[in-house]
């Protein structure tokens, strides 16, 4: 008689098998059935095990294999919303906090190499992308190096402006003549010789020059210039002398100027009055500082004072803060970053950008006709 097997699979146990009833050739004979039939053979028994075992088997990798592909599923889902935000980010300017910065160096004058161990970012003016961290720089030019450390944020933009303009020498020369000759000359309190007299290995800068001629003592100040030789002509003798023998010579400048003759410096624009030999005189005034020289021609007469006025261009200023900041320029408000080559007079000037949320950022520019002048602060820092 044929047994059907039924597995509970909630069951630890198989579960008993349970006889189907006589067929009705059975009944029909009257026969009664085996009570033995009731109950599985040992084979039967063994036969549902096995395929309990196969099926726990196959559910249990069923149960892992979905496992597996949620994981999956859920891991790909992730990285394609991470990436349409970092794709969005990129649309709207945002940066993760992975993001480079933007470093920009500039120089006067320009040209630097700009190095970060032995690899070589590029030369002044230099705007490159850097990874967010410490950086050690260092910028050469020939034999001359300058050292600049930086401290980047991820997705920031930071400026820094340089001034490596070349140190000037130590030495310089000073020519001092007297009107009339033979005064005793000293420069800054020692005695120096009899006029005319050269005196070497001044330092660069201002000297104090004292001359005396008997009871006539003149005292005079004089800037000595690295690798020229300055001239001074000092008119000690009597008036009458002295103004039938030399001219003078007045400069009006918007900026200090050193005033040559020649080679020969022979003053400064803060000079009332510049003593000159008399005649048709080549005279070349600048400011190295600011790049700026100019040639002027004046004819000055004997005991006469000539007169120029030197017209000085403008340079130009580019100010740029992060986030935005309010630019002051010598006192006076000039605008709202990012401001781009505003004109300004040569020289040294005063910047003060200010942002309310920010503390008030203050620097010194000196603006020169080398090259434009450029400011870039980071307020956050």
């Amino acid at each position: 008689m044929p047994i059907a097997i039924m597995l509970d699979e909630r069951a630890a146990d198989p579960v008993a098998v349970v006889p189907e009833e006589p067929s009705a050739d059975v009944r029909s004979r009257g026969t009664a059935p085996d009570p033995l039939d009731a109950y599985p053979t040992e084979a039967q028994v063994a036969e549902a095990i096995v395929r309990r075992e196969r099926w726990r088997r196959s559910f249990t990798i069923g149960l892992v294999v979905a496992g597996a592909g949620i994981v999956v599923l859920a891991f790909v889902g992730r990285s394609q919303i991470l990436g349409a935000g970092a794709t969005v980010g990129r649309w709207f300017g945002a940066s993760g906090s992975k993001a480079e910065a933007m470093l920009t160096v500039d120089t006067t004058p320009p040209g630097w190499a700009v190095l970060e161990g032995a690899r070589t970012l590029g030369t002044t003016p230099l705007r490159v992308a850097l990874p967010p961290g410490a950086h050690a720089l260092v910028l050469r030019n020939g034999t001359s190096t300058h050292a600049l450390d930086v401290v980047l944020s991820a997705g920031t933009q930071v400026f820094h402006h340089l001034d490596l303009q070349a140190a000037p020498a130590i030495d310089g020369v000073l020519d001092v003549t007297t009107v009339p000759l033979g005064a005793a000359v000293d420069v800054d309190g020692v005695r120096r010789g009899v006029s005319p007299v050269e005196v070497t290995g001044l330092g660069t800068g201002e000297h104090t020059v004292t001359v005396t001629a008997g009871p006539r003592i003149v005292t005079q100040r004089v800037i000595v210039v690295p690798g020229r030789t300055s001239t001074l002509v000092v008119p000690v003798g009597k008036p009458d002398v002295v103004e039938g023998s030399v001219g003078f010579v007045t400069i009006a400048a918007p900026i200090e100027l050193e005033v040559y003759d020649g080679d020969s410096l022979v003053g400064s624009s803060r000079n009332q009055r510049i003593m000159v030999v008399p005649g048709r005189r080549v005279l070349r005034v600048a400011n190295r500082a600011v790049a700026f020289e100019r040639t002027v021609t004046v004819t000055v007469e004997a005991g006469a004072v000539a007169r120029l006025t030197v017209p000085v261009p403008n340079g130009s200023l580019s100010v740029n803060a992060v986030p935005w900041a309010e630019v002051e320029l010598d006192g006076r408000v000039i605008g709202e970053t990012p401001i781009a080559n505003y004109s300004v007079p040569l020289g040294s000037h005063d910047v003060v950008l200010r942002n309310p949320k920010f503390a008030e950022q203050r620097r010194t520019v000196v603006v020169s006709l080398a090259a434009p002048s450029r400011i870039g602060v980071d307020l956050r820092q």
